[in-house]
């Protein structure tokens, strides 16, 4: 398991005093203490919906920064396309070509 001896004595500890739910991490099911607020993801995402709505995320993100609004492409990313101002290409729908006949002799035009 490449833990100490000092490391296996805490975890049989805990779990003499805790039960089962020692091994587990203590924050599992909080929000991390590093995420961003949602009174600020609502005021990102008004500001991208009204300025830079045909933008992609690393344009988008570029443009907030210089607007005091700064946070990493990858957030603002993941917060579009949750609220559908963006799509990953995989996702995208893509245009169908329609097929037409071919024409009779060469460099004939359709009138």
């Amino acid at each position: 398991m490449k833990i100490t001896d000092r490391q296996v004595r805490r975890l049989l500890q805990r779990v003499r005093e805790a039960g089962d739910r020692a091994v587990i991490h203590g924050l599992r099911g909080r929000p991390s203490n590093r995420k961003l607020g949602v009174a600020f993801e609502r005021k990102v995402l008004t500001r991208v919906s009204q300025r830079y709505a045909d933008f992609g995320p690393t344009l988008a993100a570029e443009h907030l920064a210089q607007d005091g609004l700064a946070l990493s492409r990858e957030t603002l990313r993941k917060w579009m396309s949750k609220a559908a101002f963006w799509r990953p290409r995989s996702q995208r729908v893509k245009k169908i070509h329609v097929w037409r006949e071919r024409r009779a002799s060469f460099g004939e035009l359709v009138m």
